[in-house]
């Protein structure tokens, strides 16, 4: 069984103290990119991300934000809308049980465009600012 040497188990779990400078260091690199991971800039900074997160949360008081998706809207979308709306109150007045047919499935869509994904992404900041990515309401994708 291999057995870690003290140096080499101090390598692996790093144990930072919220030092001035390192509370400095990190006040730079946030100032360099906010939208950057804890997960990342820890590494970068080679400080463990618990510190990390105390020193964002602690120190500098922010909080993470996820980015919102929201569909760009074309001039024609809002006709659109009201259509499909209308010819669903006409199905559903004809066939009461009109929305208990329609048929779901499972599908795993693969964006072409560069899609951000949500989940993974967070930005650091004192209050919700609010961001937005808008993104088109057809994006090229591959649907499995």
């Amino acid at each position: 069984m291999n057995r870690l040497t003290p140096e080499q188990r101090l390598q692996i779990r790093h144990r930072t103290v919220r030092t001035e400078e390192v509370i400095a260091t990190v006040e730079r690199s946030i100032e360099e990119d906010p939208n950057e991971s804890i997960r990342h800039r820890a590494q970068e900074l080679d400080l463990c991300p618990s510190t990390l997160w105390k020193i964002l949360r602690k120190d500098f008081g922010l909080r993470a934000y996820k980015i919102q998706l929201v569909q760009e809207l074309k001039p024609n979308d809002h006709q659109a809308r009201r259509r499909f709306v209308e010819w669903a109150q006409n199905k559903i007045a004809v066939v009461p049980d009109f929305l208990k047919r329609i048929l779901f499935n499972d599908e795993a869509h693969f964006w072409l465009n560069g899609y951000v994904d949500k989940q993974n992404c967070r930005i650091w900041s004192e209050a919700n600012p609010q961001v937005y990515v808008e993104t088109p309401l057809h994006p090229e994708k591959l649907t499995v």
